[in-house]
């Protein structure tokens, strides 16, 4: 498996709402309270991917360079 990626993390709700903007409709939120398990802050690396391709993704999640 290759993680996919380019290295900046992004907040949920932005990424969800990139989501909204593509499908042209908004999504019903239940916004809990912190979960056991909840990660703060994640982020992919490129490493494996770069190592076997060459290859360095640089699309932002709103589809841009």
């Amino acid at each position: 498996m290759v993680n996919i990626g380019n290295f900046k993390p992004i907040q949920l709700l932005d990424f969800v709402g990139a989501i909204e903007d593509e499908i042209g409709a908004k999504t019903v939120k239940n916004l809990l309270p912190k979960q056991a398990g909840d990660v703060i802050k994640t982020w992919e690396d490129n490493t494996l991917l770069e190592n076997l391709t060459g290859y360095i993704p640089s699309t932002n999640v709103r589809g841009q360079c």
